[in-house]
């Protein structure tokens, strides 16, 4: 299926400042793994603004981030400002060449599933350096099914707006499922060497909760229209009336593999 550009349009500045960073241990188990040393090169796809290509760079000496959505790739771009090593474009994952040079990992954060997997990987298999992997990393769930009394709240004041089925963009409805990293690679050739999820705790507040969702393809500002200030006071006042902090266990995770 292609890209639909719409997804993520308007979301790059809510993105940088509101979704939750991977955790420390997460990037140090992927320096780890593959011995990253400061040397070599990182091919980052899906970079977004940068969430996974910011504190992977210093243990590479090139860095090349892609996005298929410019905005995106700009505010990298300002958040690696004076970091020559980075070198941030627009492209999508399934125009990867080896006209980009040779990488020693390519990491895809939260982005993996939005792919064509077969045609990806297949891109990710002719620039990888002899030895080489991938490190394919996951983030949080979207609430939508949560069982917290405000991620109810959360999706019941979003149904009300948007409809019952979660949306991705503006076009389509989000699969009901997504086949496991550690299922795909296998799938496509790939030898898993390394899966494993982390826990934590993330604390939230009104604020951060809708800008987090201003930064998601299933409930950004755009697909509110000109309810989108009717709608951020009807939940705010939900959220309200259920307190003032809300907590949750985070569940991220990372897949590493060769070919």
């Amino acid at each position: 299926m292609p890209y639909d550009e719409t997804l993520f349009a308007g979301t790059a500045a809510w993105y940088a400042q509101y979704r939750p960073p991977y955790p420390d241990e997460l990037i140090d188990d992927i320096v780890a793994h593959f011995a990253l040393d400061g040397t070599g090169a990182l091919l980052d796809l899906g970079c977004g603004p940068g969430t996974v290509t910011l504190p992977l760079a210093p243990y590479f000496s090139r860095v090349v981030a892609a996005d298929p959505d410019a905005s995106m790739v700009e505010a990298l771009r300002e958040a690696a400002a004076g970091d020559g090593r980075i070198e941030a474009m627009v492209m999508h994952a399934e125009d990867v060449s080896p006209a980009l040079g040779s990488f020693r990992l390519v990491t895809c954060g939260s982005s993996f599933h939005w792919m064509q997997y077969e045609v990806a990987l297949a891109r990710m298999r002719e620039v990888l350096a002899p030895g080489g992997g991938v490190a394919l990393l996951g983030g949080l769930h979207a609430w939508w099914e949560g069982d917290l009394d405000w991620q109810r709240a959360v999706t019941r004041v979003i149904k009300r707006y948007l409809g019952a089925e979660r949306r991705t963009g503006k076009t389509s409805v989000a699969k009901a499922t997504f086949d496991r990293f550690e299922v795909i690679l296998p799938r496509h050739g790939w030898k898993v060497e390394l899966e494993r999820g982390y826990d934590q705790r993330i604390e939230w507040t009104a604020d951060s909760i809708v800008g987090y969702l201003w930064s998601t393809s299933f409930a950004n500002r755009g697909l509110f229209g000109e309810r989108v200030d009717e709608f951020e006071s009807e939940l705010r006042a939900e959220l309200a009336a259920l307190g003032e902090t809300f907590v949750e266990m985070g569940s991220f995770g990372v897949v590493c593999a060769r070919p």
